[in-house]
């Protein structure tokens, strides 16, 4: 108790920094934002302030941390209230305003380090040397060197570095759905999600695990980040995997995946889609449409896997007394399901992202007291509020710290150096400038948040597939995906260490069952930069035909990675001939795709022959 008293103060000054946050982004999300770089300045100090004040293990906020939240707001009021006399003197700047720069800089390297860890301050901090020192680097990656004042104007200053366009994207549209998101818990729907994937697929083998794909799905699409999915959603799922059957590196596996997968999942994407739209020009709406085929794909082919696994394990559905009611869930909080129906029909409807996400979160309000099971308290309310800006910090931090790797990259030119190397390497061939960019993307995304993650690649690698002839849009996306898939690769597997953490499963054998339920996330990225209609883009029917002949290329290769098809166990050589349907269906075109249903039902022709016999011997 006395612990408690000892620093009562400080959850109440994050409470109120929290709320004041929320208030100021909905505001800002009805009437319209501030100009870039007050809008974004008032962003990363509110949320960053509550980054250095608060602690997830309950300790005391040092003094380091209380001094540097004060500067930082100091900072903050001073830009604001000299903004125009700020701007108007052509980068011309006072001793004390560089002063301030280099506060905002050593805030940012060390919020961020308290909250990620030290990887992506480690990036940042390489990339400041490499600014600095850059006329002592030889070759190609060398350049004339920057002065400290410069330095610190460009990444400070302006809009350029810390308050880049990833700290837009955090400011305008990701605050509002993570807001949105949190009112979403504390209103119970995602217990709603987790018991009606449970109602629906509970009673099929390896129910458990298929539910957790759709739940993990659902909120993952929502909460951004996949280690907080996967802490969110399988607390509860992985235990129910093992209780069933589920070897507890399985279990731990296809969490990690389905979790991951959440920010492939349109409409929200886990706010990939609207930092992609910030960072390349490209509408939302686009990009959106353009994610859903290779969504659909990932989660079928992890449900597939599931599916034979469960067959090859000889598992059973769970009995349905032992099940949540669907009716029930949806009597209880299914009208839930109309807040987020108003924040699609006002993206498709064509909306802003942040105009959208406030009419979402104004709906989530409304349909809250629609019934008792889902009203808010007022303190249930202010604590979602609260609970929004402490989840803030995680992704705001990400996007400041990014943004001085991203301002670095765009002072010295790093960027498109970088990709001529990969060109060079290449030697101009596209498929090994493909598989360099993925290597890279896996390498450079370990143990990174996701939106950190893109915006790095996004400047180092996109623009040498783009060179290539590759669309902006598949250029970007492929990075995207491969950012996010590091998330579940080893050495570093972020989500799926923190799923092995649950089912206390060894964390390496965990990372490469995970690889392997998610193989076909490994291959969509190479099936989009061929067949731009898996993206939407072409006439209808070739998009719906290579939708069909992709989504039976990842059924058979789901048989083939598990040794088991739709006739019972799978010997070496049908395995071979799935594997092999299974690439030539994923390949778009005529003539592979005709070949890929050829290998496929050569694949079924022995089980198929010794199924008939069988019948034959029995009648």
């Amino acid at each position: 108790m006395e612990n408690r008293k000892g620093y009562s103060w400080t959850a109440a000054v994050i409470a109120a920094i929290a709320i004041a946050a929320c208030v100021f982004h909905l505001y800002t999300g009805m009437f319209g934002v501030l100009t870039a770089f007050k809008q974004r300045i008032v962003h990363f100090v509110l949320i960053g302030t509550i980054g250095l004040l608060y602690d997830k293990k309950g300790k005391r906020p040092s003094v380091l941390d209380m001094v540097l939240s004060f500067g930082m707001i100091v900072c903050m009021i001073y830009f604001i209230g000299n903004y125009k006399a700020f701007t108007q003197r052509n980068g011309q700047f006072t001793s004390l305003e560089l002063f301030m720069g280099i506060w905002m800089i050593l805030c940012v390297l060390y919020v961020t380090k308290k909250n990620l860890g030290w990887p992506i301050v480690m990036i940042a901090l390489v990339a400041l040397a490499y600014a600095y020192c850059g006329a002592y680097i030889p070759g190609r990656l060398g350049h004339k060197g920057f002065s400290g004042p410069r330095i610190v104007s460009h990444l400070a200053l302006g809009t350029e570095g810390i308050l880049g366009s990833p700290v837009g994207a955090s400011a305008t549209f990701v605050i509002v759905f993570v807001i949105m998101a949190a009112l979403l818990d504390h209103s119970g729907t995602g217990d709603f999600f987790i018991n009606s994937a449970l109602a629906c697929t509970g009673k099929r083998r390896g129910g458990p695990a298929k539910a957790a794909v759709l739940a993990s799905g659902l909120f993952g699409a929502i909460s951004g980040s996949s280690v907080a999915n996967v802490v969110s959603t399988g607390t509860f799922t992985i235990p129910l995997m093992k209780r069933t059957g589920f070897r507890s590196d399985v279990a731990a596996a296809v969490e990690a995946v389905a979790s991951t997968g959440g920010q492939l999942m349109p409409p929200i994407m886990g706010a990939g889609a609207f930092v992609m739209a910030e960072v390349t020009g490209i509408p939302y709406f686009t990009i959106m449409i353009a994610a859903i085929i290779p969504a659909m794909l990932y989660y079928a082919a992890l449900f597939f896997s599931i599916d034979f696994y469960s067959a090859k394990s000889g598992f059973t559905g769970t009995p349905a007394e032992q099940l949540p009611s669907i009716k029930e869930e949806m009597r209880l909080r299914g009208h839930m399901v109309i807040a987020l129906l108003v924040l699609i029909i006002a993206l498709t409807m064509g909306y802003s992202p942040l105009r959208s996400g406030f009419y979402g979160t104004t709906a989530v309000v409304v349909c809250c007291f629609l019934k008792k099971s889902t009203r808010l308290s007022r303190k249930d309310f202010f604590e979602a509020l609260v609970d929004a800006g402490k989840a803030s910090v995680g992704c705001t931090c990400a996007c400041a710290c990014a943004g001085i790797i991203m301002g670095v990259m765009t002072l010295t030119g790093l960027g498109l150096k970088f990709s001529s190397i990969i060109i060079a390497f290449s030697m101009g061939s596209r498929i090994l400038a493909l598989v360099l960019t993925m290597l890279a993307a896996l390498l450079l995304g370990m143990g990174l948040p996701t939106v950190a993650s893109y915006i790095m690649l996004s400047i180092l690698v996109a623009p040498a597939l783009i060179d290539l002839g590759i669309s902006k849009l598949a250029a970007h996306m492929f990075v995207f995906y491969f950012g996010l898939l590091s998330a579940i690769t080893p050495p570093v597997a972020v989500a799926s260490f923190a799923a092995a953490g649950i089912a206390q499963s060894p964390s390496g054998k965990t990372g490469w069952t995970a690889v392997k339920l998610g193989l076909t996330a490994f291959i969509v990225p190479y099936m989009f930069i061929y067949g731009p209609e898996i993206l939407m883009v072409g006439k209808p029917f070739p998009i719906a035909l290579a939708a069909v002949t992709s989504m039976i290329g990842v059924y058979f290769l789901a048989a083939s990675t598990e040794g088991w098809g739709p006739l019972g166990k799978l010997r070496w050589y049908e395995r071979g001939l799935f594997a092999g349907a299974a690439l030539l269906l994923i390949i778009p075109g005529a003539v592979t795709d005709a070949a890929g249903i050829a290998l496929g039902i050569a694949g079924l022709g022995r089980a198929f022959l010794e199924k008939r016999q069988k019948k034959i011997i029995h009648t």
